[in-house]
């Protein structure tokens, strides 16, 4: 049987996908989203790794069927932005293919964004050298997403898990001081050692 503390976190893992930065239910309008950045963090792209790292995994969570698509370029004077694709209301064309193509990700900017499909527009939001919280703004803007509020259970929950956090910390500091107070003793009792053998 799973014990009490791993259920526990498993919960606090759940409720921190479910609610905060990037929480929202997408517009049905938006059929796919394209980021690209650099690997690495500097020459600004902070700013959209960390976008993708808090962001992106619960906007995933709250649309599933929104295809996602990450390409992370090896240099970081690549440009760093996003493409939403937006469906329209055009008149298919008799050329029109039966089938979308849509690469994965990719980790070695393999996964470039692509041109909009017939029934597409597109629009793109620079991320370079911009902070998460205003590519999460001008993301909300432009797609009209509606943020997912908690619950008051979920506020209950998240109110335990502070106490709970507050709690960890007191014991981190006692059982640092504990570990610090043994190392001390033993760093001394190894120099009076070595001191007797001198």
């Amino acid at each position: 049987m799973t014990g009490v503390g791993s259920r526990w976190n498993r919960l606090h893992r759940l409720l921190s996908l479910r609610l905060g930065p990037g929480a929202a239910v997408l517009p049905n309008t938006i059929t796919r989203i394209h980021l690209e950045f650099a690997t690495s963090a500097g020459a600004g792209h902070v700013g959209p790794r960390k976008f993708w790292k808090e962001c992106v995994r619960r906007l995933k969570f709250h649309n599933p069927s929104i295809p996602m698509i990450v390409n992370r370029t090896p240099s970081a004077t690549s440009p760093a932005k996003m493409t939403l694709y937006f469906k329209t209301d055009a008149p298919k064309p008799p050329d029109a293919p039966a089938v979308r193509i849509q690469p994965g990700s990719s980790g070695i900017g393999e996964s470039t964004a692509q041109p909009p499909a017939w029934d597409e527009r597109i629009v793109q939001i620079d991320m370079k050298h911009k902070h998460s919280d205003d590519i999460l703004a001008a993301f909300m803007h432009e797609t009209k997403a509606e943020p997912v509020m908690p619950t008051a259970e979920d506020e209950e929950a998240l109110r335990e898990f502070e106490k709970l956090d507050e709690l960890a910390a007191k014991d981190r500091a006692r059982m640092k001081k504990i570990l610090d107070e043994e190392r001390k003793a033993k760093a001394m009792l190894r120099r009076a050692k070595a001191g007797a053998l001198a």
